[in-house]
């Protein structure tokens, strides 16, 4: 005969959601072969996919508790930064694709928070003193560099929120669009219309312009960086998991939301 699950009468049950009633989660959490697949780092699957109510949460929480790991909020994405940007606005008014620009932008958050938590830089003295302890550079090879090129260039910005580093990264696109289209940005803003009054030439003409600034090149360069920090990271003995939860809810328009990746590999739970 199984066992009664008997409940005392000083038991608390019942919290707003149940990933977050942490005095039974992590004691009465059932272990499931999808929590060992998503801990894997030899395992390409990355991503848990199940219904509502099924513990997707759960698995991350426990991640989190045993482990070196860093939830990602998107509700600090800052993404309404985006929608309201009249610079992304005209771009997506004149039929550009965004999408390298938004999955460049996310893969630059991850890699940030990511080589935050595995090196300890809250601010440009670490970031600093990071650099000229671990790194010789007249003996690195071109991987690493990339690496070591992105720490340098962003080292101002590791004590940054992740909202800060969003608009901070969103502003070098606006500064590049507005100095080659201020004008037209303008009557994009004012006039409702504007895209439909453009002849199909003018609009070619613009987005040939603007394709220079959001192009695959921006996936290929931060690709050389993760490849840099996946060779830092190789040398160390912890792993490091960056979590993030709720993508499927609604934290920004979905148009915006369904262009920043593409999901490869899903563990079903």
């Amino acid at each position: 005969m199984s066992n009664k699950i008997i409940f005392s009468p000083e038991s608390s049950i019942g919290n707003v959601s149940a990933e977050t009633d942490d005095e039974f989660l992590f004691k009465c959490f059932v272990d499931h072969p999808a929590l060992a697949s998503i801990r894997d780092m030899g395992n390409a699957k990355m991503f848990l996919l199940g219904s509502t109510g099924v513990g997707k949460t759960a698995f991350l929480r426990m991640i989190e508790k045993n482990e070196n790991a860093k939830f990602l909020e998107l509700q600090e994405l800052s993404m309404s930064y985006l929608s309201n940007s009249d610079t992304i606005q005209f771009l997506r008014k004149i039929d550009v694709d965004i999408s390298f620009f938004l999955q460049a932008l996310w893969r630059h958050v991850i890699c940030i928070e990511l080589i935050k938590m595995a090196t300890n830089i809250e601010g440009q003295s670490d970031a600093k003193g990071f650099l000229s302890k671990l790194f010789n550079r007249g003996q690195e090879d071109a991987t690493r560099k990339f690496f070591l090129d992105f720490v340098e260039k962003n080292q101002g910005n590791f004590w940054n929120t992740i909202d800060e580093t969003v608009i901070e990264v969103a502003n070098r696109l606006e500064k590049d669009i507005n100095a080659e289209f201020g004008v037209e940005i303008q009557k994009a803003s004012a006039r409702a219309g504007y895209s439909r009054g453009l002849s199909e030439e003018k609009k070619t003409q613009f987005q040939q312009r603007a394709k220079k600034f959001v192009n695959p090149s921006l996936l290929a360069e931060l690709s050389k960086v993760i490849n840099g920090l996946s060779q830092y990271l190789s040398e160390r003995p912890d792993k490091y998991y960056i979590l993030i939860d709720g993508l499927d809810e609604h934290w920004i328009e979905p148009e915006i939301k369904n262009t920043i990746g593409r999901v490869s590999e899903l563990v079903e739970i």
